[in-house]
């Protein structure tokens, strides 16, 4: 659940156990920036750990393009930009981890 594109299914599990009254934009629009900061954070403690900086600023204009395609300019386009950026920068970042525990490994073997 902390894709941000989610947020459809998140308003359909909020609805199914009885609090569809309680659906706002607003609380919805709370859920969008809370998954993206979980997403962003991590990209960012994965940063540290790799000393790549450009894993934040990709992750942070993913995140940028997802929100203002959804609330500011109103745009699917951008929102699948800022997803497809978000997840390359995502599945870059596993990426590197994969390489650096193979590294870690064989300097212990």
């Amino acid at each position: 659940m902390t894709c941000p594109l989610c947020i459809p299914g998140a308003a359909a599990l909020i609805t199914s156990i009885g609090l569809g009254v309680a659906i706002t934009v607003e609380l919805m629009q709370g859920i969008l920036i809370l998954l993206l900061l979980i997403s962003v954070g991590s990209l960012v403690w994965a940063a540290r750990l790799h000393k790549r900086r450009w894993i934040v600023g990709a992750g942070v204009a993913g995140a940028t393009l997802i929100y203002g395609g959804r609330y500011i300019w109103f745009s699917t386009a951008l929102m699948g930009v800022g997803a497809a950026l978000l997840i390359g920068t995502s599945l870059m970042n596993l990426g590197l981890k994969r390489r650096a525990c193979c590294k870690c490994e064989q300097a212990m073997a």
